[in-house]
């Protein structure tokens, strides 16, 4: 029997989201190449963000077909947040089945609390069948430590109920001197045992403990560092 696997690209706006799924796919894609002459039949591309503009690459089962967020957003005098929530409800209330093939990539919106803490990210995640694992991406070229503790704590929330994996992209500009640092209590609280930077200590104190043992992986969608490491870590091949 085929072992499915799902993965669900959760992260900020701005992350690297949309480019990061186009590299995933692609590396799947050649892979699957080698074993059969139409390779996209292995992968079901999903798009659950009913505001994106470019997937770049063109998905299977796309939110937008069903749904239109700029006439929910404006009919119903919503926020944009609240009109993703909407978008997601109503396509949820389609019954499409999102994991039918051997890969199942799923791209979601990114305003990330109208997906993972939202009733339509909870039936997602309840309707996969398939092996699921979450992968959390976190941009390393931004210059806020504290952005970066907030993701990570986002990311422990996860992966308290289910497989998480952080995904640190975009590491050819990035502001972090050490990755492995990040999930070191001791390093993190000599980093933060300023005034500027309290507040983050105070995070890393309560919050460290949910996060410190998720499974990480740095890579670069432009260049492709980090690919054979994240390929190894999703046990992909």
């Amino acid at each position: 029997m085929e072992n499915k696997k799902t993965f669900v690209v959760v992260g900020m706006a701005g992350c690297g989201k949309t480019t990061f799924v186009q590299r995933l796919t692609s590396w799947i894609m050649q892979h699957e190449s080698k074993e059969q002459a139409n390779p996209i039949k292995s992968i079901e591309l999903v798009n659950l963000d009913p505001a994106v503009l470019n997937t770049k690459v063109p998905p299977t089962i796309d939110i937008r077909d069903y749904v239109d967020y700029k006439d929910i957003l404006i009919q119903n005098n919503l926020g944009s947040n609240g009109a993703i929530s909407a978008c997601l409800n109503l396509f949820m209330l389609k019954g499409i089945k999102l994991d039918t093939k051997k890969y199942t990539i799923i791209d979601t919106p990114g305003q990330i609390e109208s997906f993972i803490y939202s009733a339509p990210g909870d039936i997602v995640f309840s309707s996969l069948t398939s092996q699921l694992t979450i992968l959390f991406l976190i941009d390393l070229s931004v210059d806020s430590l504290y952005s970066v503790v907030s993701n990570l704590i986002f990311a422990g929330s996860l992966a308290s109920k289910y497989n998480t994996i952080i995904v640190f992209t975009k590491n050819d500009e990035s502001k972090i001197h050490a990755i492995s640092d990040l999930f070191d209590y001791d390093k993190m609280r000599n980093v933060t045992a300023t005034d500027d930077l309290s507040e983050i200590g105070t995070l890393v104190t309560y919050f460290e403990e949910f996060y410190k043992d998720i499974e990480y992986v740095s890579i670069s969608s432009v260049t492709g560092d980090g690919k054979h490491e994240l390929i190894k870590k999703l046990k992909l091949f």
